[in-house]
């Protein structure tokens, strides 16, 4: 339910990283889940979000930056009509 804008993917990047903006409405956020291959990283361009990393609550204005390291279950909440993160793997 996101509008996902690809910058770069792994053929930009020799396979190292991915990035991507993404249009997100609330409502439609992905469950807590786990990535066992990579590290992710979001940082707010628009809206406001709380982010969920393994039992850290970290709230996310515009600005910051959440990183999601692999093996921990993670998640984030938009607390707007929508909100815009840029997003690294």
């Amino acid at each position: 339910g996101h509008l996902f804008s690809f910058l770069a993917d792994a053929t930009d990047t020799r396979g190292q990283f991915s990035a991507m903006e993404i249009l997100v409405w609330r409502g439609g956020e992905p469950p807590m889940h786990v990535h066992h291959a990579e590290d992710e990283a979001f940082y707010v361009l628009g809206g406001r979000f709380t982010f969920h990393v393994g039992d850290q609550v970290l709230p996310a204005p515009i600005g910051t930056l959440a990183f999601l390291p692999k093996e921990v279950p993670h998640g984030f909440v938009c607390h707007e009509e929508t909100g815009r993160l840029l997003c690294l793997h």
